[in-house]
Protein backbone atom coordinates (compact mmCIF):
# COMPACT_ATOMS: atom_id res chain seq x y z
CA UNK A 1 0.00 0.00 0.00
CA UNK A 2 1.49 3.44 -1.12
CA UNK A 3 2.05 5.67 1.69
CA UNK A 4 2.88 9.01 -0.35
CA UNK A 5 0.01 9.79 -2.63
CA UNK A 6 0.25 12.05 -5.29
CA UNK A 7 -2.33 13.85 -7.21
CA UNK A 8 -1.87 16.37 -9.52
CA UNK A 9 -4.40 18.97 -10.58
CA UNK A 10 -3.66 21.97 -12.98
CA UNK A 11 -0.49 23.13 -12.06
CA UNK A 12 -0.18 22.08 -8.46
CA UNK A 13 1.11 18.34 -7.54
CA UNK A 14 -0.28 17.69 -4.08
CA UNK A 15 1.92 15.56 -2.01
CA UNK A 16 0.71 13.39 0.80
CA UNK A 17 1.90 12.07 3.37
CA UNK A 18 0.06 8.66 4.60
CA UNK A 19 1.48 6.64 7.14
CA UNK A 20 -1.23 6.83 9.80
CA UNK A 21 -1.29 7.60 12.50
CA UNK A 22 1.70 10.29 12.52
CA UNK A 23 3.04 9.96 8.99
CA UNK A 24 6.25 8.75 10.85
CA UNK A 25 8.97 8.60 7.77
CA UNK A 26 10.64 5.37 7.62
CA UNK A 27 13.48 4.41 4.78
CA UNK A 28 10.24 2.51 1.90
CA UNK A 29 8.36 5.89 2.96
CA UNK A 30 11.58 7.63 2.10
CA UNK A 31 12.36 5.70 -0.90
CA UNK A 32 8.63 6.24 -1.89
CA UNK A 33 8.80 9.82 -1.63
CA UNK A 34 11.90 10.22 -3.50
CA UNK A 35 10.48 8.48 -6.38
CA UNK A 36 7.43 10.90 -5.99
CA UNK A 37 9.45 14.12 -6.26
CA UNK A 38 11.68 12.52 -8.85
CA UNK A 39 8.23 12.77 -10.81
CA UNK A 40 7.07 15.77 -9.96
CA UNK A 41 10.46 17.37 -11.00
CA UNK A 42 9.88 15.49 -14.82
CA UNK A 43 6.41 17.46 -14.79
CA UNK A 44 6.22 20.65 -17.04
CA UNK A 45 2.53 20.89 -16.22
CA UNK A 46 2.96 21.69 -12.59
CA UNK A 47 4.65 24.71 -11.25
CA UNK A 48 3.60 24.50 -7.47
CA UNK A 49 4.47 21.36 -5.27
CA UNK A 50 2.44 21.18 -1.94
CA UNK A 51 3.94 18.93 0.63
CA UNK A 52 1.38 17.85 3.66
CA UNK A 53 0.33 15.00 5.64
CA UNK A 54 -2.53 12.49 5.97
CA UNK A 55 -5.23 13.07 9.24
CA UNK A 56 -5.23 15.70 11.68
CA UNK A 57 -2.92 14.46 14.20
CA UNK A 58 0.66 15.58 12.17
CA UNK A 59 2.11 16.76 9.25
CA UNK A 60 4.81 14.06 9.94
CA UNK A 61 6.52 13.15 14.15
CA UNK A 62 9.66 12.75 11.97
CA UNK A 63 11.53 9.64 11.00
CA UNK A 64 11.32 5.95 12.50
CA UNK A 65 13.42 5.52 15.69
CA UNK A 66 13.09 2.46 15.11
CA UNK A 67 15.45 2.49 12.03
CA UNK A 68 17.86 4.44 13.76
CA UNK A 69 19.90 1.49 14.75
CA UNK A 70 23.44 0.36 12.97
CA UNK A 71 22.39 -1.87 10.76
CA UNK A 72 19.86 1.13 9.40
CA UNK A 73 21.17 3.88 10.31
CA UNK A 74 23.22 4.63 7.05
CA UNK A 75 20.34 3.84 4.69
CA UNK A 76 18.35 5.46 6.51
CA UNK A 77 20.65 8.64 6.26
CA UNK A 78 21.45 8.41 2.89
CA UNK A 79 16.88 8.24 1.82
CA UNK A 80 16.54 10.94 4.21
CA UNK A 81 18.67 13.35 2.56
CA UNK A 82 18.50 12.18 -1.05
CA UNK A 83 14.52 13.33 -0.09
CA UNK A 84 16.37 16.77 1.29
CA UNK A 85 17.94 17.17 -1.87
CA UNK A 86 15.52 16.28 -4.20
CA UNK A 87 13.01 19.17 -2.76
CA UNK A 88 15.56 21.59 -2.65
CA UNK A 89 16.22 21.08 -6.25
CA UNK A 90 12.62 20.49 -7.38
CA UNK A 91 11.96 23.53 -10.22
CA UNK A 92 8.11 24.20 -8.86
CA UNK A 93 7.83 26.45 -5.96
CA UNK A 94 7.14 24.38 -3.06
CA UNK A 95 4.77 24.76 -0.03
CA UNK A 96 4.69 22.87 3.20
CA UNK A 97 1.29 22.80 4.55
CA UNK A 98 1.46 21.92 8.42
CA UNK A 99 -1.71 20.81 9.75
CA UNK A 100 -0.36 19.16 13.46
CA UNK A 101 2.76 17.97 14.66
CA UNK A 102 5.81 18.55 12.61
CA UNK A 103 8.74 17.30 14.86
CA UNK A 104 12.82 16.38 13.88
CA UNK A 105 13.71 15.17 10.25
CA UNK A 106 9.78 16.09 9.15
CA UNK A 107 10.56 19.13 9.95
CA UNK A 108 13.86 19.70 8.45
CA UNK A 109 11.94 19.17 5.24
CA UNK A 110 9.52 21.60 6.37
CA UNK A 111 12.74 23.76 6.48
CA UNK A 112 13.59 23.53 2.62
CA UNK A 113 9.96 24.57 1.15
CA UNK A 114 9.46 27.68 -0.24
CA UNK A 115 6.46 28.40 1.75
CA UNK A 116 5.92 26.54 4.68
CA UNK A 117 2.38 27.57 6.02
CA UNK A 118 0.27 26.12 9.38
CA UNK A 119 -2.58 25.59 11.11
CA UNK A 120 -3.07 27.21 14.39
CA UNK A 121 -3.13 23.76 16.29
CA UNK A 122 0.44 23.18 14.59
CA UNK A 123 3.35 22.42 17.21
CA UNK A 124 7.05 22.15 15.72
CA UNK A 125 10.44 21.17 17.62
CA UNK A 126 13.73 19.06 16.81
CA UNK A 127 13.32 16.77 19.72
CA UNK A 128 16.77 14.64 18.30
CA UNK A 129 18.75 15.49 21.40
CA UNK A 130 17.02 13.80 23.63
CA UNK A 131 17.80 10.39 21.83
CA UNK A 132 21.26 11.96 21.96
CA UNK A 133 21.34 12.97 17.92
CA UNK A 134 20.52 16.43 15.66
CA UNK A 135 18.87 17.14 12.99
CA UNK A 136 21.24 17.51 10.17
CA UNK A 137 19.76 19.56 7.51
CA UNK A 138 18.35 22.01 10.05
CA UNK A 139 21.91 22.55 11.28
CA UNK A 140 22.90 24.08 7.75
CA UNK A 141 19.48 25.70 7.71
CA UNK A 142 18.10 27.22 10.63
CA UNK A 143 20.71 29.97 10.99
CA UNK A 144 19.60 31.00 8.06
CA UNK A 145 15.88 30.78 8.69
CA UNK A 146 15.49 32.36 12.15
CA UNK A 147 19.23 33.74 13.26
CA UNK A 148 21.79 31.76 15.28
CA UNK A 149 20.19 32.69 18.38
CA UNK A 150 16.56 31.30 17.93
CA UNK A 151 18.51 28.63 15.96
CA UNK A 152 20.48 27.10 19.23
CA UNK A 153 17.24 27.47 21.13
CA UNK A 154 15.28 25.45 19.18
CA UNK A 155 17.91 22.77 18.89
CA UNK A 156 19.19 22.89 22.09
CA UNK A 157 16.57 21.80 24.28
CA UNK A 158 14.46 20.18 21.80
CA UNK A 159 11.12 22.21 22.87
CA UNK A 160 8.22 21.92 20.81
CA UNK A 161 6.74 25.33 19.75
CA UNK A 162 3.59 26.81 19.16
CA UNK A 163 2.19 27.80 15.93
CA UNK A 164 2.35 31.47 17.05
CA UNK A 165 6.17 31.01 18.17
CA UNK A 166 7.02 29.42 14.89
CA UNK A 167 5.43 32.07 13.01
CA UNK A 168 8.10 34.71 14.88
CA UNK A 169 10.53 32.52 14.64
CA UNK A 170 10.43 32.11 10.59
CA UNK A 171 10.00 28.78 10.60
CA UNK A 172 6.63 29.47 8.99
CA UNK A 173 5.25 32.13 6.92
CA UNK A 174 1.94 32.30 7.80
CA UNK A 175 -0.62 30.85 10.19
CA UNK A 176 -4.04 29.98 9.47
CA UNK A 177 -7.34 29.38 11.50
CA UNK A 178 -8.16 25.76 12.06
CA UNK A 179 -11.56 26.09 10.77
CA UNK A 180 -10.21 27.75 7.54
CA UNK A 181 -6.57 26.38 7.53
CA UNK A 182 -7.39 24.23 4.31
CA UNK A 183 -9.68 26.69 2.31
CA UNK A 184 -6.79 29.18 3.26
CA UNK A 185 -3.90 26.75 1.67
CA UNK A 186 -6.42 25.98 -1.44
CA UNK A 187 -6.72 29.55 -2.06
CA UNK A 188 -2.68 30.16 -1.48
CA UNK A 189 -2.10 27.40 -4.01
CA UNK A 190 -4.54 28.72 -6.71
CA UNK A 191 -2.81 32.44 -6.26
CA UNK A 192 0.75 30.84 -6.84
CA UNK A 193 -0.58 28.52 -9.57
CA UNK A 194 -2.26 31.13 -11.69
CA UNK A 195 1.32 33.03 -12.11
CA UNK A 196 3.26 32.58 -15.00
CA UNK A 197 4.68 29.17 -14.75
CA UNK A 198 8.41 30.35 -16.48
CA UNK A 199 8.35 32.86 -14.05
CA UNK A 200 7.14 30.91 -10.90
CA UNK A 201 9.91 28.33 -11.78
CA UNK A 202 12.77 30.56 -12.45
CA UNK A 203 12.31 32.39 -8.96
CA UNK A 204 12.06 29.34 -7.28
CA UNK A 205 15.55 28.44 -8.18
CA UNK A 206 16.97 31.44 -7.60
Amino acid sequence: MSMVRLDLTERVAWITLDRPPLNVLNIEMLTELESVLTEVRQNREASVAVLSGAGEKAFSAGVDVAEHKPETLEQMLKAFHNVARKLVRLPQATVAAVDGVALGGALELVNVCDIPVASVRSRFGYPEIQLATFPPVAIVTLSTICGRTAACDLVLTGEMVSSADALRAGLVSRVFADNEYEGSLRELVAGLSAKSPAVLRLTAQT
